[in-house]
């Protein structure tokens, strides 16, 4: 038998199971150029953490739900890429998901296994709405990501596309995506951590609304370097719809999913918008850490590296699959290497990007 650990348990597969899933991924691979031939191909490049990423869509059905949030990135087809992301799903091209074989299809029915990874693959089945599959074929630079249908997609996708293939592909490239959003400008800027809820994307907009950038408000790449970078991955921006409304109404005419605010969280397509809000990347001065407080002044207030750390590192590696100590070592290297702080947000948000400013000021 041979163990997984998966969410803390270990499960045991049978001995053949390498070979079984080694067999099952060609035939996800042979799939998907099935429904590429029956549907066409529509391929879109993007620069990302300094490498070149292209998606090959089977069909139209997908790609402006999953190029969106990475349109910024965008660039020409004029080098080879250093990924390519196959993407199908089986409603428009009529190309179903092999089946999975008896050594993976016993532990997916329970759902006591969530992904496999080895020294060809790895891969995760996501079940938070419908069953969808990301595989990263590690030495041929390919990926695979299949859906049931463009309906399935949920609006945190959409915000965030390829996000779990893109952190394996970023962890070997000596980059790492952090669950955190970042404020600044071109001479640097600081990385804003915390669980959701905490305050991010209220201070990132708010700065952005009085003239700072940002390389992105949910998810961005961190480059562990002297100084260290933060780099730009999506263009989006989420926030709670009754307290956008509440607290920066200005921004609603960005809000792509205004019909779906009562469920979803509220998202913006900043390019779309607000092109001139968006920056690349920018070194990392300081780490910031929200926290809303009842009432008052807006403050900063020193804290620890291990508070910074603690404050990020869960929620990121919570979120990507197969994390584990030097996703932990690369969040901690940028963070110790930079002054952290809390920020107390008050009754005024005009404050954030006043103590924002003077905080890069005194980095300087």
């Amino acid at each position: 038998m041979r163990s997984t650990r998966q969410g803390g348990r270990v499960r045991s597969l049978p001995l053949d199971a390498p070979a079984a899933q080694a067999c099952y991924f060609d035939d996800v691979f042979a799939a998907f150029l099935n429904a590429e031939r029956l549907a066409g191909s529509i391929a879109r490049d993007f620069l990302i953490g300094g490498g070149r990423i292209r998606v090959r869509f089977a069909g139209d059905a997908l790609v402006s739900l999953l190029s969106r949030a990475l349109a910024h990135l965008s660039c020409d087809a004029s080098a080879e890429p250093d990924l390519t992301i196959c993407v199908w799903d089986s409603a428009s091209t009529g190309v179903a998901l092999p089946d999975a074989p008896a050594t993976i299809r016993q532990f997916l029915a329970r759902r006591e296994m969530s992904g496999v990874s080895g020294e060809r693959f790895i891969a995760a089945f996501d079940f938070a709405e419908r069953m969808r599959l990301s595989v990263l074929y590690r030495q041929q630079r390919a990926a695979i990501h299949w859906i049931p249908d463009a309906p399935s997609i949920p609006f945190y996708e959409q915000a965030a596309p390829f996000l779990q293939i893109l952190h394996w592909w970023a962890r070997e490239h000596r980059h790492q995506i952090v669950h955190a959003a970042a404020v600044g400008t071109a001479a640097g800027g600081v990385l804003i951590g915390g669980k959701s809820g905490s305050g991010k994307s209220t201070t990132t907009l708010t700065c952005l609304k009085a003239g700072l950038r940002s390389p992105g408000d949910d998810y961005t790449l961190l480059c562990v370097a002297q100084p260290p970078l933060v780099r730009s991955l999506y263009s989006t921006g989420k926030l709670e719809g009754p307290h956008l409304l509440r607290s920066l109404p200005s921004l609603m005419p960005a809000v792509s999913n205004q019909d779906r605010m009562h469920r979803d969280k509220a998202v913006l397509f900043l390019h779309e918008h607000y092109p001139e809000a968006l920056i690349g990347e920018f070194p990392v001065r300081a780490v910031v850490l929200p926290r809303i407080s009842a009432g008052g002044r807006c403050r900063l207030i020193e804290t620890s590296p291990a508070a910074a750390v603690a404050a990020i590192a869960p929620s990121t590696m919570i979120q990507l699959r197969w994390s584990g100590s030097e996703d932990l070592r690369r969040i901690a290297a940028v963070v110790r290497a930079v002054p952290n702080y809390i920020l107390e947000l008050g009754d005024d948000l005009d404050e954030i990007p006043v103590l924002i400013r003077g905080l890069l000021e005194k980095a300087a």
